[in-house]
C-alpha cells in the first residue's frame, strides 16, 4: 500500500505469488476472486479465507471456458 504513494487510487491490485497474497491479505479490505471449479495440480495457492474474517459479498456464474466452469467472486473484510 504504501508503494502506492500518497495521491494512490482506491483500488489497488495484488496478483501474487503465494507469499505476496499472503502479505497483502493483511491489509486488504476487499478480494476479487476467480474461483475454477475444478482440481488443478500446481505448487501455488491463494491462501484460505479465513471465514470468521471474510465474508462473501457476490458470485457471478461465468458460462464454462475451455472446458472448465468458474466464478467471479467478491469476498469483504468483516
Amino acid at each position: 500500500v504504501a508503494a502506492a504513494g500518497k495521491d494512490s487510487p482506491e483500488n489497488i491490485f495484488i496478483i501474487g505469488g503465494e507469499q505476496i497474497f499472503r502479505l497483502g491479505l493483511a491489509v486488504a479490505n476487499k478480494v476479487y476472486a476467480t474461483e475454477i471449479h475444478a482440481h488443478i495440480d500446481g505448487d501455488t495457492f491463494f491462501p484460505a479465507l479465513n471465514k470468521n474474517e471474510w465474508k462473501e459479498s457476490s458470485r457471478q456464474a461465468q458460462p464454462a471456458e475451455n472446458g472448465l466452469e468458474y466464478d467471479f467472486v467478491v469476498y469483504e473484510k468483516s
